[in-house]
């Protein structure tokens, strides 16, 4: 009986692992945005997300972000403005739902969202109608709901930083005796890195936006002041924390300056800040004030990294009375891989804590056996109380299947970009990352969540474990029965939280660029790092003088023919 369990387990967990994520559903969809196939896309969402349930607010968030890329503001904002409204009045989950979660898993609860895509619905909704504003055609209030959104954000942002704290405060924090007394021992348990350290405490680039859209309205002490919180974000802590250039700082250092000296600020009243300009900038400061026309073109690169599902085959020594955690990695080289570095990164016994913990109980031999390829965990303290609780016979020696999501790598990110416009060539600027934002979430958050998967799973066997215990008292054939049809459950229903909004791009760069007034002729060039060479847009558009021209431009690293829509 044993071994058909573990065979059916081991069986059912081959099975399950290629199409339980949310990104394997998806896939057909995002493959359709990616080829610009968007009415497909939208088809096929519709045939995996509802309006109503668990995957409402995801249905408006995909759906929203195929209108946008089509082009379809009105109707893009229409749907993001019911996920907007879905997240904002979401509460915790009640005890029904969690108590289903419990005894399933997270796929069974709603979809809240996390903060950072509750901070892009209004990015992308201001996005949409200042680019409608644009539009010769378009009704003028376009660019008041877009500072109706910037306000939404400006509320969320610092909603986030009064209960996260800001850069600043997390450094000061980290300099204390106790911040530095925290890291010594978070380092001899083998945690590389402080979840602190990881937290989304605010968008820059969304308040980089916000004081854009208040020059587009020509209210230039409102834009110096949103440009100078967008520059504090990027200095103190959020450019580095996602990997981007210095660049995008001083870019932004700029324009609070320009638009303070607008707004009627004098130099020697700036003079704090420009004394640190750059050569290039510091030249610019004598036409600060000049009117200029700008094209401010915004680069959406890909989209977003789905998450992945790895498992778990939990079990127990009873001569150590250890946990065991041995991962199982499923899929291509390049998936198992990635599974393996994950656990390395997250999970495995590195630290002296947990070596210290196997010695003790397990002795030599287990405190080296496994040290990178398994995570033990001592139970003897509990073994006593956990027998009494079924837990260890739950487990029994055919184990549990555990699951958590995990983020590939970024290898395949796209590489530098530019534009060249009249035979001159500008860098694009990395601005932010939604890729890297999301996994240091999951990243911060994957302790929880591992300790969150077995205790479900044990739940779970308890369970089963007691009621097939009950009818074994009446029918012992039907006893065990019953506990290989629990068990197979159990693996059956075991699955991770891999549900995120995945239209969002990847990656966002930007570039301000002067250029003359009447019809002008860009090329966008971007490298690929995994498709090799470089993929070239080529665009037209009308400027005004004065004018300051948003330009967003959608590249997909799928699409083979790229096209020259411009938003």
């Amino acid at each position: 009986m044993k071994a058909v369990v573990n065979l059916v387990s081991v069986l059912a967990t081959v099975i399950l692992t290629g199409c339980a994520t949310y990104g394997g559903n998806a896939n057909d969809a995002l493959q359709q945005v990616q080829s610009e196939q968007y009415e497909s896309a939208e088809t096929s969402f519709k045939e995996i997300l509802s309006p109503n349930g668990n995957d409402a607010l995801l249905y408006y968030l995909e759906l929203g972000m195929v209108s946008h890329l089509q082009g379809d503001f009105d109707e893009s904002n229409r749907l993001l403005e019911q996920a907007y409204g879905l997240a904002d009045n979401m509460n915790s989950a009640g005890f029904l739902e969690k108590l289903r979660v419990a005894m399933s898993n997270p796929r069974n609860s709603k979809y809240r969202g996390a903060d950072y895509e509750r901070a892009l619905i209004n990015y992308v909704k201001a996005l949409n109608f200042i680019l409608s504003a644009q539009q010769a055609d378009r009704n003028p209030t376009d660019l008041e709901a877009a500072r109706v959104e910037i306000r939404r954000l400006d509320i969320l942002l610092s909603q986030m930083e009064v209960e996260l704290g800001n850069y600043d405060e997390a450094a000061s924090k980290d300099k204390s005796r106790f911040g530095r007394l925290n890291n010594l021992f978070r380092t001899i348990q083998g945690q590389w890195f402080n979840p602190e350290d990881l937290l989304f405490r605010t968008d820059a680039w969304s308040l980089y936006l916000s004081g854009l859209t208040y020059e587009l309205n020509n209210e230039m002490d409102d834009a110096r002041i949103s440009y100078q919180q967008s520059y504090n974000a990027y200095k103190s802590g959020f450019a580095e924390q996602y990997g981007l250039d210095q660049a995008i700082v001083e870019q932004v250092q700029w324009d609070w300056v320009r638009t303070a000296l607008n707004a009627g600020f004098t130099r020697g009243e700036l003079e704090y800040v420009t004394k640190n300009f750059s050569d290039t900038y510091r030249r610019k400061l004598p036409e600060a004030r000049q009117e200029k026309t700008e094209i401010i073109l915004i680069q959406h690169l890909d989209l977003i990294q789905p998450r992945g599902e790895m498992n778990f085959y939990v079990y127990i020594e009873p001569w150590s009375q250890l946990l065991v955690l041995e991962p199982l990695f499923f899929g291509t080289n390049q998936q198992q891989n990635d599974q393996f570095a994950w656990f390395l990164m997250l999970y495995a016994d590195l630290g002296l804590t947990d070596l210290i913990g196997r010695y003790a109980s397990g002795g030599a031999f287990s405190t080296l056996e496994g040290v990178i390829t398994k995570k033990k965990i001592p139970m003897g303290p509990f073994w006593n109380q956990l027998k009494q609780l079924g837990v260890i016979d739950a487990i029994g020696v055919e184990g549990l299947r555990v699951t958590v999501p995990y983020y590939p790598n970024l290898n395949d990110a796209p590489g530098p970009s530019a534009v060249t416009v009249n035979g001159k060539v500008q860098n694009l600027l990395p601005a932010s990352s939604p890729n890297r934002i999301a996994m240091q979430e999951l990243i911060r958050q994957s302790p929880q969540i591992l300790r969150e998967s077995i205790a479900r799973e044990l739940l779970k066997a308890t369970t089963g474990q007691q009621i097939s215990n009950l009818v074994s008292e009446e029918d012992e054939v039907a006893g065990a029965l019953l506990d290989l049809v629990s068990k197979i459950a159990t693996v059956a229903t075991s699955k991770s939280e891999t549900r995120s909004w995945l239209t969002l791009p990847g990656e966002i760069r930007m570039a301000r660029i002067e250029v003359p007034p009447g019809e002008v002729d860009l090329q966008l060039s971007t490298q690929w790092a995994g498709v090799g060479g470089s993929k070239t847009q080529n665009f037209t558009v009308q400027v005004q003088p004065g004018q300051k021209k948003i330009v967003l431009i959608p590249t997909m690293t799928n699409s083979s023919e790229f096209s020259s829509i411009v938003y």
